[in-house]
Order: C-alpha cells, then sequence, then structure tokens
C-alpha cells in the first residue's frame, strides 16, 4: 500500500504539523477533518495556480470530499484503497485519452496505466485538478475529450504542486479566457448570441452541416487533427510554439477558439421522412 506524501512547498505544508506528516496514510486519512483540510489545501493551491473562480474550487473540495466518504464505505475504511478505487473510476477515460491523443500530439512520456496502481498523493491530487476543471465548464462538460485536453495540459504546467508556480493568475481568468471564448463559438454555430440566444433557424431542425458536440470530441480524440487545428490569435500552430506539455496550458489563452473550432464538422445527421 502506498503512503501518502504530500509534496507542499512551506506555503503548503504549514497546514500539517510534522507529527502528522509521519503519521501512516490510513492513520491519518481516517481523520475526516484532516484529510478535508489537505483536499482543500490541494484545491487551493491548484486555483491559485490555474486562476479558478474561489466559491467553485470550495464546492469541488466538498464533492471530492464526499465522494471519497462515499467510497470509505465501499473498502471497510480503507483509505488508501478508497483513494485508488476513486481515481481508477474517474479517470479511467482520460488516461485513454492521453495515451491516444496527448502523448502523441505533445511527445509527453507515457503516464501511470490505470492497471498499476500510482501513489496516493498522485492519485488525490489528480482527482483534485479533474474535477476543479469540470466544476468550471458548464456546457463544456458534454465534450468531454475537451475536458481531457484541459486536464492534461493544467496537470503537465503544474504537477508537481511543489515546484514554484510560474505565476499567480486572476481569479476567473481560466472561466473569461478559455471556457467562455470555447463555449461562445460553440453556441454561435446554431445560435444567434443575445439575452437569450436566440436559435437561427427558427422551428426547423439545424442543419447536418452544423457542426455539434459529436464533432468537437472527434476532433479532440485525433491527435494529427487537433495538431493542425489549434490556431493562435497570431495565425500559428498552437503546439509549434510550444517547447514542451508544460507550455501548452500557459498560452490557451492565445487561441484563436473559433479559428479552432469552426469548420470541423465530420460527423453528419440527415433528417428525413423516410423512416416514418
Amino acid at each position: 500500500m502506498p503512503g501518502l506524501v504530500l509534496p507542499w512547498k512551506s506555503e503548503y505544508s504549514a497546514l500539517l504539523s510534522p507529527e502528522q506528516r509521519l503519521e501512516s496514510a490510513n492513520g491519518f486519512l481516517r481523520d475526516e477533518q484532516k484529510r478535508r483540510r489537505m483536499i482543500e489545501a490541494i484545491c487551493e493551491a491548484f486555483g491559485t495556480r490555474l486562476g479558478l473562480q474561489r466559491d467553485s474550487v470550495r464546492n469541488q473540495a466538498e464533492h471530492i470530499d464526499v465522494l471519497w466518504n462515499s467510497f470509505l464505505s465501499r473498502h471497510s475504511d480503507d483509505a488508501s484503497a478508497a483513494l485508488q478505487d476513486l481515481w481508477t473510476q474517474l479517470l479511467r477515460t482520460q488516461a485513454k485519452w492521453r495515451e491516444q491523443v496527448w502523448v502523441p500530439l505533445t511527445s509527453e512520456a507515457p503516464h501511470t496505466d490505470l492497471g498499476d496502481q500510482c501513489t496516493d498523493d498522485q492519485a488525490l491530487q489528480e482527482i483534485c485538478l479533474f474535477l476543479l476543471l469540470w466544476g468550471e465548464l458548464g456546457n463544456l462538460r458534454f465534450c468531454p475529450e475537451v475536458h481531457c485536453f484541459l486536464f492534461s495540459a493544467a496537470r503537465s504546467f503544474c504537477l508537481p504542486l511543489d515546484q514554484s508556480p510560474r505565476d499567480r493568475p486572476a481569479e476567473g481568468s481560466f472561466l473569461r479566457g478559455i471556457v467562455r471564448p470555447m463555449f461562445t463559438t460553440i453556441l454561435e454555430e446554431t445560435f444567434n448570441p443575445g439575452a437569450p440566444p436566440k436559435f437561427k433557424f427558427g422551428n426547423a431542425p439545424a442543419p447536418g452541416t452544423a457542426a455539434n458536440y459529436d464533432d468537437w470530441n472527434e476532433l479532440f480524440w485525433d491527435a494529427k487533427r487537433l495538431s493542425q487545428s489549434l490556431r493562435l490569435k497570431d495565425g500559428g500552430l498552437l503546439m509549434d510554439s510550444c517547447t514542451s506539455s508544460s507550455d501548452v496550458w500557459s498560452m490557451l489563452h492565445d487561441v484563436d477558439w473559433v479559428r479552432t473550432l469552426r469548420g470541423q464538422k465530420s460527423h453528419y445527421e440527415l433528417h428525413s421522412f423516410l423512416p416514418v
């Protein structure tokens, strides 16, 4: 059973005493208050590094705590086994996506296979990061491959947590600079902007040429197409401007999402009275 190693620098390690750090993983994690403080510290660290909203971070910290407690009931209060099970179930699709798309896209070394057991600190950090991003995505949750892409970029950017932050983006900058431009482009495929937005095609269904979530999911499942589609505002390719996978996240604010997401129709749906 892997022990829990907390890789935090002084700004995070102050939350725990040296004596607490020396306790065994289950001995420490069975204490609900200590476990909750640890989750909150990790979520706060990610929130600060990635420009997430404070209220969203607090909500997801509570969400993760509840999920972990739920899995504890399946594993006879074995905190490590519960954490590993939660990690496996939550990140199963992401792990497959990473090996098939992120690794060839960025040439990053392969990650822990789902058949292997990662360390508890790695599992907890990845669970927190995955759900923190999910909490801010809104309707982009219908594009799980986009979530996988953002998670992999964020993971390469800020893990391990013991490294010094490159910068401290403004609170809410992830929502304003990445999520909202992406969703606006997707919305405008079939709606005219406004309050509320109006469907472009009246009472008729969207035409078969209009892109939908299936098309963007297919785009983010194809490393070759994605490498040629991610365009920056200056017209260059995102991946050509990145020297390593850790550069991708910091450059997402410079992506031209209209140019990246438009014209990506690949999943055609034709409406007809013939089956009636």
